[in-house]
């Protein structure tokens, strides 16, 4: 996985040098090129490499307006993995930033002293507050949420919840003598992570004791115990609607499951979680299951959100790469953090008859080591359908993407295209299999038939639509020769063959 995504961040940075390469050349000087992948305005962060000596300049936006930025530090860069590697020193920089809808915005670093920026979304050292969120964090690494929209508190968000696990890799299996252990009550040190004009970010730094492993019976947890370091750093954007959580995790324990849990008051019949072209519902109570090979679960896979709501307020959790959760009748929300079992396949489950697989021994399942993990929580009004959180979700699962070049453009924002109304999700843009032009996907996962407008920087020559194979399958009338209008039943899927024009 780490070979896979290295090369696929090497190809995705020549994909923005491509870009960037079409621009006309400016003054001298280092650039910065930001990509949106969503099809919509937005503001965020935006974190980039560049080289060390221009981290002492001033940075300019498109409108070459001076925009506020800090250096997180250095870290040693690997480049051209794919022709011989050169190592090289870099500076991080993170800045706020505005950009235009899935397309590009170059920035410039120039010589000078920058002014700096005022402000701070901090109320106190335990308090961060923003337009939309007030935060405040406590020793335990939880914290309470005021949503100012609808005036409701979320008490005790973040909660860790640790279990035994006398599963495999196919099923979790909780031991016969069960104990669970959380973070609750435990005394942590608080301290300011970060406190930027944009961003304020809390860290808790806590020590969880829990059992070693399994007894060698397994049917209960061991009475030796080693203590489990967790960082959780816990952060607020201003202009941004989501509470950013990062737990960084050293595990030292065997055969255990480590979740997180969100409390949210909500009594949930349902969950609604994101998933492939569509949003599942799925009731908080399981079928009894009597008679059947496996248990009924209570964990469910998810992609980049899980939901409970009352129709009059609802509270999302978001996550980058953690696809399993919990909601539980009352309305508690639990995140999969890690499952770590010994056995690829086992026969003495409690959850499920027989093996499922080969009973290999697995010992690196067990998951020992330090691990990252990131994700978020989004509070809102009325129904996730309505909420914003299908854009929220997609913001924070596809962050700024950002390469510098050490020679200055000229200062644009680039709109390639972008997709009304909020509901449309876009899915692929790739060139065809067969053919000229260009393949955009789109679904729609509400329950309501919506009608999507697909706005293009260049004119549009032709546009038909196709199957998922690409089959054509008609002809499609043209708003404008930029505009694209077509409606999308719930949960239908509409590929589109674009053939461009130059302008």
């Amino acid at each position: 996985f780490a070979r896979a995504e290295t090369i696929a961040t090497e190809v995705a940075e020549r994909g923005l040098l491509a870009i960037a390469g079409t621009h006309k050349a400016g003054e001298e000087g280092v650039s910065i090129f930001v990509f949106n992948p969503c099809p919509w305005e937005r503001r965020d962060e935006v974190v980039v490499e560049i080289p060390p000596e221009a981290a002492q300049g001033t940075l300019l936006g498109p409108g070459e307006e001076e925009i506020p930025f800090v250096v997180m530090g250095k870290k040693l860069v690997s480049e051209g993995i794919l022709e011989g590697v050169k190592h090289h020193e870099k500076a991080v920089i993170a800045f706020p930033a505005e950009l235009p809808p899935f397309g590009t915005a170059a920035f410039r670093l120039v010589p000078g002293e920058p002014r700096g920026a005022s402000g701070s979304l901090f109320v106190d050292d335990r308090t961060l507050e923003n337009e939309f969120y007030r935060v405040t964090v406590h020793e335990d690494g939880t914290f309470d949420l005021l949503d100012k929209e609808t005036g409701a508190t979320y008490r005790k968000l973040n909660l860790l919840e640790d279990s035994g696990d006398a599963g495999d890799e196919y099923n979790y299996s909780p031991p016969e003598v069960q104990e669970i252990f959380t973070s609750e009550g435990l005394r942590g040190e608080v301290e300011r992570a970060e406190d930027l004009p944009w961003k304020g970010s809390i860290r808790v730094k806590l020590e969880v004791e829990l059992p070693r492993g399994l007894r060698p019976d397994r049917k209960g947890r061991d009475k030796e115990t080693v203590k489990i370091p967790v960082v959780f750093t816990i952060s607020l954007k201003r202009g941004i609607k989501r509470v950013e959580i990062r737990a960084e995790v050293e595990n030292r324990a065997r055969d255990h499951r480590l979740r997180v849990a969100f409390p949210t008051g909500i009594a949930a019949a349902y969950s609604f979680a994101d998933d492939t072209f569509w949003v599942v519902e799925r009731p908080t109570r399981p079928p009894r299951g009597e008679g059947w090979v496996e248990v009924p679960s209570v964990t469910h896979p998810q992609k980049a959100f899980v939901a409970v709501e009352d129709g009059k307020r609802g509270l999302a959790v978001l996550n980058r790469g953690l696809p399993e959760y919990e909601v539980t009748p009352e309305g508690v929300v639990y995140l999969t953090l890690l499952r770590c079992v010994g056995w690829l396949s086992r026969d003495d489950l409690a959850t499920r008859r027989g093996h499922a697989g080969p009973p290999y021994e697995t010992p690196e399942a067990q998951c020992l080591g330090t691990h990252r993990f990131e994700y978020a929580v989004y509070a809102c009004s009325g129904t996730w359908e309505g909420s914003g959180l299908l854009r929220a979700a997609r913001e924070f699962v596809s962050p700024p993407y950002a390469v510098a070049l050490e020679r200055a453009f000229e200062p644009h924002r680039y709109e390639i295209f972008s997709l009304e109304p909020e509901g449309v999700v876009l899915s692929a843009v790739k060139p065809p299999e067969e053919g000229e032009g260009l393949v955009v996907r789109v679904y729609n996962p509400t329950r309501r038939e919506l009608m999507a407008e697909l706005k293009c920087a260049l004119p549009v020559a032709e546009a038909r639509e196709a199957r998922l194979d690409e089959t054509p399958r008609g002809k499609l009338d043209l708003a404008s020769p930029r505009l694209l209008r077509f409606p999308l039943r719930p949960g239908e899927i509409k590929t589109l063959q674009l053939c461009l024009g130059s302008g």
